[in-house]
């Protein structure tokens, strides 16, 4: 029988709170990808997109699959795409709910927590916990069969932002460089705020790997670190793997596993 999905080129975007990220797949297989801050994302350009992924690609592309977490800058993409004639399917509607059935409430679940669930199940397929870094912190646990839940923390920069603006007296650089060495004690209010912040991080994710290990009672956890602050964190030893993609790839896998149905 012919693979539904055979040389099928689709469109996956992951549109987050400070930027869209767009990739080119054929079937699972990721062939570009571009980011796209929010408050660009217009028709000017995701026409040049379009233009580059279908002369790449040698065919019209007619589906996009979307993860939103962000509705306002998801809507105007969707009203852009479909003047191109363009096809959108919502994650969230060709998800297995079943996978999910021990989650409260299936219809308030992050669109980008379901995609990273099917790149655990799709990429990893054992017991899994994924730590995505962006605007917050999520980490989301997979236990082999189903989704567990996990947490949900504020990010790096949101928290800075934030105390910024409560502590008039703690103004501080913007554009940080975190490293190991951001874990040590500051010499200085910039970097003691710098380093608690960062420290406080590493502290709930390891200690959040641990609880997780013990819910599952799991010691073979492999542990995923993806999103846009990558660079931030990827200095703790704590990680089996590192994949930029994993929110675009899960969005794959859960498009092709439909489609193979």
């Amino acid at each position: 029988m012919k693979n539904k999905t055979e040389n099928k080129f689709f469109i996956a975007v992951d549109v987050g709170n400070s930027r869209a990220s767009f990739a080119l797949f054929n079937r699972t297989k990721i062939l570009r990808r571009v980011d796209v801050i929010e408050n660009k994302v217009n028709k000017k350009a995701i026409s040049k997109i379009l233009k580059d992924w279908n002369n790449l690609s040698n065919t019209s592309l007619k589906e996009a699959v979307v993860s939103d977490v962000n509705p306002d800058t998801t809507e105007k993409l969707k009203s852009i795409l479909k003047t191109f004639g363009m096809k959108i399917i919502n994650v969230r509607s060709i998800a297995d709910k079943k996978i999910f059935k021990k989650y409260l409430s299936f219809k308030k679940l992050g669109e980008d927590r379901i995609a990273n669930t099917y790149y655990l199940l799709k990429e990893i397929n054992k017991p899994s916990a994924i730590i995505d870094v962006g605007t917050t912190i999520n980490i989301d646990v997979f236990d082999g069969e189903y989704y567990k839940g996990g947490y949900i923390i504020s990010g790096l920069f949101m928290e800075l932002i934030a105390i910024q603006s409560i502590a008039k007296g703690t103004r501080t650089k913007n554009n940080i460089s975190f490293n190991q060495n951001k874990t040590k004690p500051g010499n200085s209010t910039e970097m003691c705020l710098e380093n608690g912040i960062v420290l406080s991080k590493v502290a709930f994710i390891e200690k959040a790997i641990k609880e997780i290990k013990k819910s599952l009672k799991k010691n073979d956890l492999a542990v995923i670190l993806t999103g846009g602050g990558v660079k931030l964190l990827r200095f703790l030893k704590i990680f089996d793997k590192v994949e930029l993609d994993a929110t675009l790839k899960g969005i794959a896998a859960l498009y092709v596993m439909k489609e193979r149905k």
